[in-house]
């Protein structure tokens, strides 16, 4: 797992030679009023971006439609995430309604795991759970909300994603 932790975090130079790290795993969360710019953030992808982009809007166990709404504002693909299933570049992954979404060892992970900050899905598993497996290949964005999900989860916590 370490080796794979490695190449994960792999970093490329920079024109002068120092390593820079390449910042190319998008993490994104709102509530409340976060749609719309969730939709402008994901139609500023180019289509061939080599990049993941996995985002976490607090719907609850309600109906979702976030992947049909992104699908028509992005160039890229977008879907609801699949437990299990590898992280891909040029794709958006929208946590499913009821389910905490997590990256694990490479892999996308879904959890009925308990509430956090009142919600499921919650922003804060996402984003440590990216923060622990690609550390500062990771760009974290909170949109939007009263609460502060998303506020743990952005400084890198060691405490389990859920």
């Amino acid at each position: 797992m370490d080796d794979q932790k490695d190449a994960a975090r792999a970093a490329r130079l920079s024109p002068n030679g120092k390593e820079q790290a390449c910042r190319d795993i998008i993490v994104i969360g709102g509530s409340a009023g976060a749609l719309a710019a969730i939709l402008d953030i994901a139609g500023g992808f180019p289509r061939d971006f080599a990049g993941s982009i996995f985002i976490v809007s607090h719907v609850g166990a309600n109906r979702s439609r976030l992947p049909e709404l992104l699908a028509n504002a992005a160039q890229m693909p977008s879907a609801h995430a699949e437990n299990g299933e590898p992280i891909r570049p040029g794709r958006i992954c929208a946590a499913l309604p009821d389910r905490h979404m997590m990256i694990e060892g490479g892999h996308i992970r879904l959890s009925r795991g308990p509430r956090q900050h009142f919600t499921r899905p919650a922003i804060d598993p996402l984003f440590r759970s990216a923060a622990e497996f690609f550390g500062p290949r990771v760009i974290g964005v909170v949109l939007s909300g009263t609460g502060c999900d998303g506020v743990a989860g952005s400084t890198r916590s060691s405490s389990p994603a859920a």
